[in-house]
């Protein structure tokens, strides 16, 4: 189990100072859930493919908060990525997924 828990540390969040960004709230949503699920479950989901997404904007998210600390105002990148694209209600693995493709797929952003 110790290989799936780098995927996704929850302790690490658990400490981190509440923050009013979206992203943040559909993050500690996930959190919550993720906590709730059994050892087995959490590696079944862990090992799917598009987990790798979650996984890469969990951690920039996590780079930009740290960032937030320091400079003491709102980075700019995935969180306004996230308001740009996300609905509120939409299901919190695909946000994530459609922040990622954002990010990492070229093509035209207008």
């Amino acid at each position: 189990m110790a290989q799936f828990e780098l995927a996704f540390d929850v302790r690490v969040a658990s400490i981190a100072p509440p923050s009013d960004r979206r992203i943040d709230i559909t993050i500690e949503r996930l959190r919550l859930s993720f906590e709730e699920l059994s050892d087995s479950e959490r590696a079944a989901l862990v090992c799917k493919p598009w987990w790798v997404c979650v996984d890469t904007v969990l951690a920039l998210r996590a780079m930009e908060r740290g960032e937030e600390e320091v400079t003491g105002r709102y980075a700019h990148g995935v969180a306004d990525i996230y308001d740009r694209l996300v609905e509120p209600g939409q299901p919190i693995l695909e946000a994530l997924i459609r922040v990622h493709n954002d990010i990492f797929t070229p093509g035209d952003r207008a």
